[in-house]
């Protein structure tokens, strides 16, 4: 009811003002929770998840975000076609699937990382790391598992260097020495630079 929303919403709106005001406190509280913000409001697909988690050791200036990234294996591929009756969705063939998989995640860490580069402007980070994550459907038991799928570990330098509307970032990517599975069913990897978690669900 009408009630229950106000609430909802007075509520949502007490959350943003917080946050709002210790994005400007300085040094890695401020930058971290710059970051919880911009993952709430960047413009990413609808069938990313905005769910991350980010630390700063300010000994070594490296930043670790870790996000939660789609199981390509459960989406669906799907491509326009111009008909008479104009533009319409049809399935996409396995190779046009594979592709488009095989640049979704790289796609996705260096949209992160520009992202996170660019919030730093007290230049306290050296370099940047982001590990996507997910859940998926572990084939030969059908247990629902999370593992590690993609991970990019670059300097704030090479990241800043990057131009998003221009570069392939199947080639940007692996320039970075990113690692990620070009495949359409989740193959767990091994981070370069990990958070300490005991999240036992994770895959090693």
């Amino acid at each position: 009811n009408a009630e229950i929303w106000k609430k909802s919403f007075l509520e949502e709106q007490s959350r943003a003002a917080v946050l709002k005001f210790e994005t400007m406190r300085p040094g890695e509280a401020g930058l971290t929770r710059r970051i919880e913000l911009a993952m709430r409001s960047m413009t990413i697909p609808p069938f990313a998840s905005s769910e991350g988690e980010t630390r700063f050791d300010p000994d070594s200036g490296i930043l670790i975000h870790e996000h939660r990234f789609p199981d390509l294996s459960e989406a669906e591929w799907i491509k326009y076609v111009q008909l008479r009756a104009g533009w319409t969705p049809k399935p996409a063939n396995q190779k046009e699937r594979k592709d488009a998989a095989a640049r979704l995640h790289p796609s996705l860490c260096l949209r992160l990382a520009a992202e996170i580069a660019r919030l730093d402007d007290e230049g306290i980070v050296r370099a940047v790391a982001v590990n996507g994550w997910a859940d998926y459907t572990e084939k030969s038991t059908g247990q629902r598992k999370r593992a590690y799928c993609a991970s990019l570990f670059a300097t704030k330098e090479q990241i800043m260097g990057l131009n998003l509307s221009a570069l392939d970032p199947l080639e940007a990517f692996a320039a970075l020495k990113g690692i990620s599975a070009r495949s359409l069913e989740l193959v767990p990897i091994a981070p370069i630079v990990r958070l300490d978690t005991d999240d036992a669900r994770l895959v090693e």
